[in-house]
């Protein structure tokens, strides 16, 4: 991507499938972000979800005054790839 470093927050990676949890702050992803910057971050998002990544952003101001809200989007987030498959046949 335009021959530059893009960094994860979190990265899930078990058995070749691949998730990323993305914290995203108010100031430095909304309120004092620039034009190129906001275009970098959506670019970065589509070309995880391109490769197969499974995306998760997060805002920073709901892990911190919502805690447990974040907890429900984030166990079901890695529960996908941890669960096993249910054969149709079974009653």
């Amino acid at each position: 991507m335009h021959n530059r470093y893009r960094y994860l927050d979190l990265a899930y990676t078990p058995a070749g499938v691949t998730g990323c949890i993305e914290i995203h702050g108010y100031s430095t992803h909304a309120r004092d972000i620039e034009t190129w910057r906001f275009k970098d971050l959506c670019m970065k998002q589509a070309m995880l979800v391109l490769d197969d990544w499974s995306f998760l952003p997060n805002a920073y101001l709901s892990i911190k005054e919502d805690p447990s809200v974040c907890k429900q989007l984030v166990l079901p987030f890695v529960g996908k790839f941890i669960s096993w498959p249910i054969s149709h046949s079974l009653d």
